[in-house]
């Protein structure tokens, strides 16, 4: 089913530069939208934005690191081998 759902607007307007396609996805989300005032915007925003903080700066290493950590002792416990191994249940 995912192959039915249509390509981010904003995706196609910054990173292809596909202008005709945006507009198109625009219109199929919600056809009542004024699509070159949100082709604008979405622009805007593009110009806007600060590219420069990424995943790794300081202020997402103490959540980073938790996530990784969960997911380390979640595989060290094996846990995972029991969830395998467990009957299935009878009917």
């Amino acid at each position: 089913m995912v192959f039915t759902v249509p390509e981010s607007p904003r995706w196609l307007l910054v990173k292809k530069g596909d202008r005709t396609s945006a507009v198109k996805t625009l219109r199929l989300i919600d056809a009542g939208m004024d699509v070159e005032a949100a082709v604008q915007g979405i622009l805007a925003d593009h110009e806007t934005t600060d590219k420069s903080e990424t995943i790794f700066s300081k202020k997402y290493r103490f959540p980073l690191m938790l996530a990784f950590l969960v997911a380390f002792f979640n595989q060290f416990s094996g846990i995972n081998a029991f969830y395998t191994t467990l009957p299935a249940s009878s009917k």
